[in-house]
């Protein structure tokens, strides 16, 4: 933070009525106002890196969404079927794409974050690494879904086919959603990565592709979220404390801002405020984290 002249002041803005309320609560030392802004900004970077993880999840269950939604569609009538596969078929391949382009970012957000933060040669690094090959190797929806990013930019949407028929032993109809893995290899680029893995099958319902990358998934979300939040639990922890050591009420935002020393009397005051995220300094806190 640059030294600017003037004095750092610790603020509460409230409404009241049709009007805004702005507190100054006291002068903060170079020190505090430093420790305040940087401690504001740990807990922003920590909390804008897991967006992406909610991103992936957010995706999945739009996904899981739209497929129990094909089949009351399907039953409700007033439509032609075969528009209403196609419609699903569209949803189901877009939110797929989605959620594959999601679980790619993730990976190399986190590959970035581990890079920065310990280095190339760090013992948390070469684990993060180890984790991810392990995952990697054990995992054929892992490759898959790592992929399928590649395959949409520069060939097709997903191999996804949808089909919904008469069950012969009860009754009620049987929805089936197949990825083709057979027709991956038309793309030259994963057929080189996923040949060796993939042998002889041609299929794989779509759903318990998901279900065995989601277990990889949340192993990997668990692992680096736990990584980012103990990197910002002891700004988040100063945040939280803010109000009660300056006996700050409940309710409204606060902030720091600059005010100048030497400030001429006749001229309009402006204020430029740093807010102090509260909210995002508990979620930080909160154990539970993206995966509850």
């Amino acid at each position: 933070m640059k030294r600017r002249r003037g004095d750092w002041h610790l603020v509460h803005v409230a409404s009241k009525k049709s009007s805004l309320s702005i507190n100054f609560i006291c002068v903060l030392g170079a020190e505090d106002s430093q420790q305040i802004i940087e401690d504001s900004q740990s807990v922003h970077r920590a909390f804008a890196s897991m967006a992406v993880s909610r991103s992936v999840i957010a995706n999945r269950n739009e996904l899981l969404k739209s497929v129990v939604d094909i089949a009351s569609r399907y039953f409700d009538g007033g439509r032609d079927q075969k528009e209403i596969l196609s419609d699903a078929h569209f949803e189901i391949s877009r939110q797929f794409s989605n959620m594959c382009s999601m679980f790619r970012s993730f990976i190399d957000h986190s590959d970035r974050y581990m890079l920065y933060r310990f280095g190339r040669e760090s013992i948390e690094f070469e684990a993060w690494k180890i984790i991810l090959k392990d995952e990697y190797d054990k995992n054929l929806s892992y490759k898959l879904m790592y992929y399928m990013r590649n395959y949409i930019q520069h060939y097709d949407m997903p191999p996804i086919s949808i089909n919904i028929s008469q069950s012969k032993s009860k009754e009620g109809l049987i929805l089936s959603i197949i990825f083709k893995l057979e027709n991956l290899f038309e793309d030259d680029f994963i057929r080189r990565k996923l040949s060796g893995y993939i042998g002889n099958k041609k299929t794989i319902p779509l759903l318990n592709l998901i279900k065995e990358w989601e277990n990889c998934f949340f192993k990997l979300e668990k692992y680096i979220e736990n990584s980012r939040r103990r990197d910002s639990l002891e700004n988040a922890r100063r945040i939280v404390a803010i109000r009660g050591k300056f006996a700050i009420p409940d309710g409204g935002s606060i902030g720091v801002c600059l005010l100048p020393k030497n400030k001429n009397k006749s001229s309009v005051l402006k204020l430029s405020i740093s807010w102090i995220d509260e909210d995002k300094a508990d979620y930080v806190l909160d154990v539970e984290g993206v995966t509850n």
